[in-house]
């Protein structure tokens, strides 16, 4: 191998690399919001009798509310939400994590195929530095 091709290599390496750590940042994000949306569903689910639950509202603070409402407040696009009966709400919640799942398991897929390449070229640059010994 000669050294423009183990440049060339070493230029791919670094290539899938990054392509691997923003897959990878991407797949932490949908993880995140899937918990979220899983435990809101949940929420939905499990407080539909209940009188009067503690909700927090950031920074450590809390305050009582009445969870036995008809409507819920769903955000459905970049600075719009809908009031919603509860089991749409519940069923659209449910929606979004199905479609979260299936591009988690995109990325993860896309992942394998990226490190399957950089083992092919490691093991490449590996064995042109034994060559090189």
């Amino acid at each position: 191998m000669n050294p423009d091709a183990y440049n060339q290599l070493m230029y791919e390496a670094n290539i899938y690399k990054q392509q691997l750590d923003m897959i990878q940042g991407e797949m932490g994000k949908a993880t995140k919001t899937l918990s979220e949306i899983s435990g809101a569903r949940t929420i939905l689910r499990e407080t539909k009798n209940a009188e009067e639950i503690i909700m927090p509202i950031g920074g450590g603070v809390f305050f009582k509310g009445n969870t036995n409402v008809d409507k819920i407040i769903l955000r459905v696009g970049s600075g719009y939400s809908l009031a919603v009966p509860r089991e749409k709400a519940v069923d659209e919640l449910e929606k979004r994590e199905t479609a979260i799942k299936t591009l988690i398991e995109k990325f993860s897929k896309e992942s394998m195929k990226i490190a399957e390449q950089m083992d092919r070229i490691n093991l490449e640059l590996a064995k042109y530095q034994q060559q090189k010994q």
